[in-house]
């Protein structure tokens, strides 16, 4: 698939001269900072900026986190500028656009200035350039060169003034407009008809159907990451459903099933990086048998459990939406505690082993990061 890793170009040696990327929705440069001159044209997709080599918008500022922020870019379709958002990751010095905190995501306006640490960037949008502002006006008077103005001086230049206006001519007067010469009168021609031909091009083109809907989402994968992505998911859902009919937990598939999309479609994710997955899962297992312990097995400890493991995930900051469902799972069924970790624990690594497998294969980048 597609990812973040393969979108961004950042120009390692120094500012960027050449021409833009063809697919490029705009370049991100470095106003300023260690990496001053540096500049990035950013595809459709999203992009992590931080100090970690892995990341795709390197700094080397020592004041900016591993993986600082993450920037989002939609489709660039024609005749519909991209829209970019920046949201912070979690840095210990926080990430600002135009002065304002992105916690969450922020919309980039052509020309918005990001604070990272130290480092300072800037978003120019294909296509931008920036309004010249107007030259200052100097409202000072005018200084002699040995000092300031004297009195004198000032006195001389309202005299001067007042007599230059004593001695300009009084305004003559306007002369009287004559009337406009009588024209000769012109003949209105008929139109010429236009060729049949041309109607009828005319008419077929009015009956074309208008593109209505233009879609914001990233542009369709190569066909080979597609069938790549597919038999990854397959092989990896079929050694799932193996271990799930050997250990009569069926029930433990559709959770893992979707664990495994976010890895074979969206690897790029944190999401999906094994800390979230292998965490995520064993976390809101836990909380799910805790759940029965308190209140027993059945909805209501579902329900309890699926709330809670969400919000244990984003405190840990190892979200992953699909262990959600691990924890309704366990408050509904309260299975075995031993037998349901232990295979718990294997398909979530068998979903990573087979994410890194299938990202070789494509030649791409698989996990972003560990931990």
């Amino acid at each position: 698939m597609t990812t973040h890793a393969d979108r961004a170009a950042p120009d390692r040696g120094g500012p960027q001269s050449g021409p833009a990327h063809p697919r490029s929705a705009g370049a991100l440069h470095v106003l300023d900072g260690p990496d001053r001159g540096r500049a990035w044209p950013l595809a459709p997709g999203t992009h992590l900026l931080g100090g970690s080599p892995h990341c795709d918008l390197t700094l080397t500022d020592p004041d900016v986190a591993r993986w600082h922020c993450m920037i989002a870019v939609t489709s660039h379709t024609p005749g519909r500028p991209a829209t970019v958002t920046v949201e912070d990751r979690g840095s210990h010095t926080g990430t600002l656009v135009n002065g304002t905190p992105a916690g969450r995501p922020s919309v980039l306006t052509p020309g918005a200035r990001i604070v990272v640490g130290r480092t300072t960037l800037g978003w120019a949008p294909a296509g931008w350039k920036p309004a010249a502002s107007p030259a200052p006006v100097s409202r000072t008077p005018p200084v002699r060169p040995g000092g300031g103005a004297s009195l004198l001086d000032e006195a001389t230049v309202v005299i001067g003034a007042l007599s230059r206006l004593r001695r300009a001519p009084a305004p003559a007067p306007a002369p009287a407009t004559a009337p406009p010469p009588m024209q000769a009168p012109t003949t209105v021609q008929s139109p010429v008809p236009a060729p049949a031909t041309a109607v009828a091009e005319s008419t077929a083109e009015a009956r074309k159907p208008k593109r209505w809907l233009r879609s914001a989402a990233p542009e369709r994968p190569a066909h080979r990451s597609t069938l790549l992505a597919t038999l990854t998911i397959l092989l990896a859902l079929a050694t799932l459903a193996g271990a799930g009919a050997l250990t009569n937990l069926p029930l433990l598939f559709p959770p893992l099933a979707a664990s495994m999309a976010l890895i074979a479609a969206g690897r790029a994710l944190p999401l999906a990086q094994p800390r979230n997955v292998l965490g995520g899962h064993v976390v809101s297992a836990l909380i799910g048998f805790t759940a029965v312990a308190v209140i027993g097995a059945g909805g209501w400890a579902a329900a309890l459990a699926g709330a809670c493991a969400l919000a244990a995930m984003l405190v840990l900051r190892m979200s992953h939406s699909p262990a959600v469902g691990t924890a309704v799972i366990v408050g509904a069924t309260a299975p075995s505690v031993l037998q349901f970790m232990e295979l718990l624990v294997l398909a979530g690594i068998i979903l990573v082993a087979f994410g890194v497998i299938g990202a070789q294969l494509e030649g791409k980048k698989y996990p972003v990061y560990w931990w």
